[in-house]
């Protein structure tokens, strides 16, 4: 793979920059939209940036804005301390040039940058006619309400007439419609999405009269229960049997389980212990050279069993027909509800868009109206884009329009919002060039040195081949250590494993995290006494307690960890994207305020006292 030279790397057809971390993605797509507008004489609302949120929008939009202020100083002056300028200045005519800039300059409000939903949304608001949309159609942000109602209403059009016991089983593996709303996870919403089995058919028939023989088998098992239970309690407790298996508190559980059954009003789910009654276990389990137990009872066991493993494998089958079924319902419902109510979420910009330019394929009205519009495309963070963005690009722009796609697909990481890694290596093989950007100005050269040959040390480090490592440099070593203690310099990457107690056994996750938080709470009392001491350095400053970051996976790690260096006396700010409203602060606010409110209960203004906001002793408190 050619590494991109953005001084010279041709502006024409389809491009991917597959760029490392750290590389300068956005430096690079600014200083190209800057080279597209002087070499290709494109306007800049010719020129369509798409990122992936709306802060990378804003951050594009001011490194443009200050690349074609600096390009403009740069061409009055003749010269610039800056290579890319520099090299501008004696590339391209310097009359015209600053013509172009300050065009652009003035007319910078009408600057083509925008997160793939901003895109679609122009597209389709200014292209109503040859989009098929109404022009008045309504932009929800939330559309979590209409799927509630969807869930709601597919769970009383498919339950409320089934027989009993099916609806037994759906409350006891569901528990309502809140099941197949959580079920529809971003993934399952996209139309590309297909299931298999496609279909599942199961005549309720069948489920009825698999019921039916369930019920009369467990009748005649509780009828020689009832006649017969002394006898077979001794029975089961028997010496022949293994004490492993047939233990006493097993024994009467099973006891307690069927006496149960005798007074349940609906058929009841038999327990996992229950095979245990069955005679080919007592067959099994029976200690040698002693001859098995026997009794109707086990034989009927047996055969309670059997029904219910067959029973239980029709309702499975029948709630995977429902969850196809409830699938291909909520798609077209919510379809036809969005438009009996006018109104459009994020994701119907792109599906709409993309079955709109497909339509208009053959007659070109829309394609065409829209590829005549930009120059050329640049697309920021292109490894989280999915195969129906991916579809609108290259009908839009596959063939005439510049095209360049930036990513790296190792920092793929929206697959929850259905980003598709696939989408990616599908643009790869279709590109007429491929590049790479691998110099690296973030990091320590050392530090990118360890993640080189940790990376390196397999073939296919991300499983497919199609996605490969390519090693990143850094510019000139530093002349001192970034970070360094008691003087020396530290290893820019350690791994750490957790050992295990005596025993070999493996341990449960609870005791690793603990043993992992307290680790690492450890460390940063230790970083953070040095760097006070002045024996814990950054460069030439002593290391503080901001100079430090904890990355876990979820949130509720976060909290533990932030918890374990509150009990440390170890100040820590969580940065979440969680809603502020369910914070621990947010919730001891609303005490504060309520006492506010309730000035005259004393009962109020004690709970708001004992808030750690007060940090008053509650001794204090109860006075």
């Amino acid at each position: 793979m050619t590494n991109f030279d953005l001084l010279y790397s041709p502006l024409k057809k389809s491009n991917l920059i597959e760029a490392n971390a750290g590389t300068g993605k956005t430096y690079t797509i600014s200083k190209l939209f800057i080279r597209l507008l002087l070499e290709k004489k494109a306007a800049v609302n010719e020129i369509l940036v798409v990122t992936f949120t709306e802060a990378a929008t804003q951050e594009l939009r001011e490194r443009i804005w200050q690349d074609l202020i600096a390009s403009q100083q740069a061409f009055l002056n003749e010269e610039s301390e800056d290579l890319f300028f520099n090299h501008a200045v004696k590339q391209y005519n310097r009359e015209e040039s600053l013509k172009l800039i300050k065009n652009s300059i003035r007319l910078f409000d009408d600057i083509s940058v925008f997160t793939i939903h901003g895109f679609c949304q122009k597209a389709i608001k200014e292209n109503a006619f040859e989009s098929g949309f109404t022009f008045d159609a309504e932009l929800i942000t939330n559309q979590d309400k209409l799927i509630q109602e969807i869930c709601e209403d597919f769970w009383r059009r498919k339950v409320y007439e089934e027989e009993p016991e099916i609806v037994s089983f759906l409350l006891e593996n569901t528990k309502g419609p809140e099941f197949f709303n959580k079920y529809l996870k971003r993934n399952l919403m996209t139309a590309q999405v297909s299931f298999l089995p496609e279909t599942v058919q199961i005549d309720p028939k069948e489920i009825i009269d698999a019921i039916q023989q369930y019920t009369t088998i467990l009748t005649r098992l509780l009828n020689v229960w009832d006649s017969s239970k002394q006898e077979i309690k001794i029975l089961l407790s028997s010496d022949s049997l293994s004490k492993v298996s047939y233990k006493e508190d097993k024994i009467q559980a099973l006891c307690e389980e069927i006496e149960g059954m005798a007074t349940s009003e609906t058929n009841p789910i038999i327990s996992k212990n229950f095979t245990l009654l069955t005679q080919s276990s007592i067959d099994e389990k029976v200690k040698k050279n002693c001859t098995p137990p026997s009794h109707e009872f086990f034989s009927l066991a047996e055969l309670v069993c059997n029904a219910s493993e067959a029973l239980n494998q029709l309702l499975e089958s029948f709630l995977l027909s429902m969850r196809i079924e409830f699938i291909s319902f909520v798609r077209n419902e919510l379809d036809i509800r969005k438009k009996e109510q006018n109104v459009l979420f994020y994701d119907d910009l792109i599906s709409r868009l993309n079955s709109s330019l497909l339509h208009n394929k053959k007659n070109n009205n829309l394609v065409e109206k829209l590829r005549k519009t930009y120059k050329a495309v640049l697309i920021d963070e292109f490894q989280d884009t999915d195969s129906l963005q991916y579809s609108i690009f290259n009908t839009l722009f596959e063939n005439e329009t510049i095209l360049f796609l930036i990513g790296d697909p190792k920092q793929s990481i929206y697959s929850f919002r259905g980003a598709d890694i696939f989408a990616y290596i599908k643009a790869a093989q279709e590109v007429k060039q491929k590049y790479s950007l691998t110099t690296n100005f973030r990091s320590d050269k050392k530090l990118v040195e360890a993640i080189n040959r940790l990376f390196s040390a397999s073939a296919n480090p991300f499983v497919f081949e199609e996605i490969s490592y390519h090693s990143s440099q850094t510019p000139l070593k530093r002349t001192e250590p970034l970070l360094s203690i008691d003087n020396e310099e530290v290893v820019p990457l350690k791994l750490c494993f957790v050992s295990r107690e005596k025993d070999t056994k493996p341990m449960v996750k609870e005791v690793v995290q603990s043993k992992i938080i307290h680790e690492v709470g450890a460390e940063v009392a230790k970083l953070i006494k040095k760097g006070v001491a002045g024996n814990a350095k950054i460069e030439k400053r002593n290391l503080k307690a901001n100079d430090i970051a904890i990355l876990v996976r979820t949130h509720i790690e976060a909290d533990k960890m932030k918890a374990h260096l509150d009990e440390m006396n170890i100040p820590s700010v969580v940065d979440s994207t969680e809603d502020i409203f369910k914070s621990e602060e947010a919730k001891e606010l609303r005490l504060i305020l309520l006492a506010i409110k309730e000035s005259s209960n004393i009962n109020f203004i004690k709970i708001a006292l004992s808030t750690s906001i007060f940090g008053k002793d509650i001794n204090e408190v109860l006075l």
